[in-house]
């Protein structure tokens, strides 16, 4: 018999995770340690989301149009209204149904063509397009137009939205679109419908006169363009250069042609005063010349002295007689004087002459300038048109670039977006894996669940080869680490066993758990020791063991018990040396598995057994499944519970604990079976970790 030790309360609450508090930094470091993979993995799951919302899902824009429904300017609707200023609710929710009934949508169905837009008609199948193609259906394009026409209506119905503006008078038309300007477009389509249709009934002969005005207008306009170009080509056939300031090749022509303009006036000044002087100089005419060349200083003195010697002349004549001397002498200073005139007439007279040629020349090249520039601007007409077509396809590049980039920020928001909320799911759904998962992972819940400790862990084995039947030994099948777990569950029955004989019994909660292979490899450590073992398997209703290492049995436990065969025909040895094996059953199970453990016999055979072997490894069925362990806890000196990593639940092992208190009071440990040691290490478990730095 054991000895006891002692216990938790058998209602101590055992949910709590061995990782740390839930509410501490460090619990939250380690499970997003722990969970990396879960949150790697939510995180491309919500990128690969986020792409293909991108690129798949259309996009959505809303415009808006309000239209003013007001009796005192009902005029552009109803001539015919009476200005009252007052309009009533119910008479405004009628202005809503007209504007959003088939008729007004219709309208603008037909003038905005929607019965032939994708976006509003739908794009036909691959199946469909497929099957026409095979001539198995209608073709799409063949499509009635009333039917187009009615689905492109029922769909702008779907986009639309009409409501009033809060209390004011004014109908919000709302319209939503895979675009911003195609939104606007109908919005302003759908409130120019509702004004039409309001129109129609009464104001056709406006209509018309509308629609005449608007034709004539556009002839107009059209006569009014082919009119300019004729102009323009006018213009360039007859080398006529206008100056209207647009262009700086026309401001110059402007400014040029002033200056030839003022050097024309300048040249055609200097040759009129060349002429003037000629003429004055051929008739003798300086006395009496006025103009400003001939009215400098020397000038003026000449005419004076010779006016003075004129005088004295006409006076020694007269006093003298014309033979005088001194009638003589003053004839022959006025001559002198006359030709002192005419000397400096010819120097004027080359003086205006220079200017003269000066501005013929300077005139000759601003006429040549001209004549180049008149060239160059005639031909600046022609690249205008070349100019407009490159603006507009500038226009239409700059278009584009500013909708791909409006396109790229929305998928770098896109991008973010699923970045950041799949790292925020991703990181909640580890939390709350970690925290509100129910599966033992962790010594401390088993520890807690159970009162007992527990021993360790056991790694993955195949049920197909358990320890005993292993032909490289027990290291082999379970592995260092394993193999220190049997030595410390061992180590804990030697020490309350007081060198007695003992009777072992591996119990799990649930069906599946692994307790074959841990009781195989528990009675294989324990013979190893050199104590005679024995193994039994009192698992009637699961008996694994004893198909494996009894597959031709003749008799078993129940052969044993009911003493239709003696032991001996019922033990088989094992490659263990000091390990002999009890299957549970013969050829056939019994009819009534439970009674074989209630029967009095099974008391005598457990007793003969501790006398010849010093562990007796016993696998009971699972305790949350049936009854049977509990039949028999009076003949166990000791339990082994077996918990499956991360797949026993807590309100399992609970509940199995709580309906047994037989077994719970006999508990000598707990190991953890089917566990991964790599996750274990993730996971943060001390025992683990330090084990796998102790091996290397």
């Amino acid at each position: 018999m054991l000895t006891s030790d002692s216990r938790a309360t058998p209602g101590m609450p055992f949910g709590k995770l061995a990782s740390g508090d839930p509410e501490s930094l460090g619990f939250l470091s380690g499970v997003l340690r722990r969970q990396r993979r879960l949150i790697v993995r939510v995180v491309l799951i919500a990128l690969a989301i986020g792409t293909l919302i991108f690129l798949f899902a259309p996009s959505s824009y809303k415009a808006s149009a309000t239209v003013l429904v007001d009796f005192k300017r009902l005029a552009v609707v109803d001539e015919e209204s009476k200005s009252t200023g007052r309009i009533d609710s119910s008479a405004l929710l009628s202005q809503i149904e007209v504007l959003n009934s088939t008729g007004v949508l219709e309208r603008t169905v037909i003038s905005e063509k929607l019965d032939t837009d994708p976006d509003f008609i739908g794009s036909p199948s691959m199946i469909r397009t497929l099957f026409a193609g095979l001539g198995l259906a209608d073709d799409p394009e063949a499509e009635p137009m009333d039917v187009r026409r009615s689905r492109a209506i029922e769909a702008l119905r779907k986009a639309t939205s009409v409501e009033r503006a809060e209390l004011s008078y004014a109908i919000t038309v709302t319209v939503t679109a895979r675009s911003g300007e195609k939104a606007a477009r109908l919005a302003n389509a759908l409130a120019q419908a509702y004004i039409d249709d309001q129109m129609d009934a009464k104001r056709l002969p406006s209509e018309k006169a509308s629609a005449w005005f608007s034709e004539r207008i556009t002839q107009l306009q059209n006569d009014a363009i082919k009119a300019e170009r004729a102009v323009t080509d006018y213009r360039l056939k007859n080398n006529i250069v206008t100056t209207d300031g647009h262009f700086i090749e026309e401001q110059r022509v402007f400014d040029l042609s002033q200056v030839a303009l003022k050097a024309r006036f300048a040249r055609a000044g200097a040759e009129a005063k060349v002429a003037q002087i000629n003429e004055m100089a051929r008739n003798g005419g300086v006395q009496n010349a006025l103009v400003d060349e001939l009215s400098n200083i020397v000038i003026i003195q000449l005419r004076k002295a010779y006016a003075d010697a004129k005088r004295q002349m006409a006076d020694f004549t007269v006093r003298y007689g014309a033979t005088h001397e001194a009638t003589i002498k003053a004839r022959a200073k006025m001559n002198e004087l006359q030709s002192s005139l005419n000397d400096e007439v010819q120097r004027i007279l080359e003086g205006a002459r220079s200017d003269f040629a000066i501005a013929q020349i300077k005139e000759q090249s601003v006429q040549k300038e001209l004549a180049d520039l008149s060239e160059r601007s005639l031909l600046a007409l022609e690249a205008r048109f070349q100019l407009a077509q490159l603006e507009s396809a500038s226009a239409t590049v700059k278009t584009i670039r500013d909708t791909f980039m409006s396109r790229y920020v929305d998928g770098i928001k896109v991008f973010g977006g699923s970045l950041a909320l799949g790292l925020g799911a991703g990181c909640l759904m580890a939390v709350a894996r970690e925290a509100f998962s129910r599966r033992l992972r962790f010594r401390r819940q088993v520890e807690t669940a159970l009162g007992v400790p527990c021993l360790g862990f056991l790694p993955n084995v195949a049920r197909a080869e358990p320890a005993a039947l292993h032909p490289r030994g027990l290291r082999a099948a379970i592995g260092g680490f394993g193999l220190e777990t049997l030595r410390s569950t061992k180590v804990r029955i030697d020490l309350r066993r007081q060198d007695r004989p003992v009777v072992i019994g591996v119990v799990s909660a649930a069906i599946g758990e692994g307790k074959s292979v841990v009781a195989s490899s528990l009675a294989q450590l324990c013979a190893q020791s050199g104590a005679p073992t024995i193994l039994v398997d009192a698992n009637i209703r699961h008996p694994s063991l004893s198909d494996l290492l009894a597959s031709g049995r003749e008799a078993g436990l129940a052969e044993v018990v009911a003493q239709t065969a003696p032991i001996a025909a019922a033990l088989r040895p094992t490659r263990e040396p000091g390990l002999f094996f009890l299957p549970c059953f013969g050829k056939a199970a019994p009819d009534q598995p439970g009674a074989m453990l209630t029967a009095e016999t099974l008391r005598f055979l457990f007793e003969s057994l501790k006398t010849q072997y010093q562990y007796v490894v016993v696998e009971l069925p699972a305790i949350g499944a049936v009854a049977d362990a509990g039949a028999v806890a009076d003949l166990i000196d000791g339990f082994l519970m077996v918990v499956q990593w991360d797949h026993t639940q807590t309100y399992t092992l609970d509940d199995a604990v709580r309906s047994n208190p037989e077994i719970r009071d006999k508990l000598v440990g707990s190991v953890m079976n089917r566990a991964d040691l790599k996750r274990l290490v993730e996971l943060g478990e001390s025992s683990v970790v330090h084990s796998a730095a102790y091996h290397g």
